[in-house]
């Protein structure tokens, strides 16, 4: 069985994605960091990899409104 996974949020630093993912999990939302080493690779130079912040597709509505809350 395959499941969707989506990216609900993008990040220029690794320590925001994780954060984030932290939030997430906290919520019972299960959240996974693409691009992260890729990221590392490139220090100094964020802008080339933007780091993801995954969910499962069912938990996307709801991880995005976690995060739209606490960046108010």
């Amino acid at each position: 069985m395959q499941r969707d996974i989506v990216t609900v949020a993008t990040y220029s630093h690794d320590w925001e994605a994780q954060i984030a993912k932290n939030l997430l999990e906290e919520n019972g939302i299960g959240a996974f960091i693409a691009n992260e080493n890729s990221a590392g690779a490139f220090e100094g130079v964020s802008a080339l990899v933007e780091i993801e912040l995954q969910v499962a597709a069912a938990d996307a509505a709801r991880a995005t409104e976690l995060l739209s809350a606490t960046e108010s």
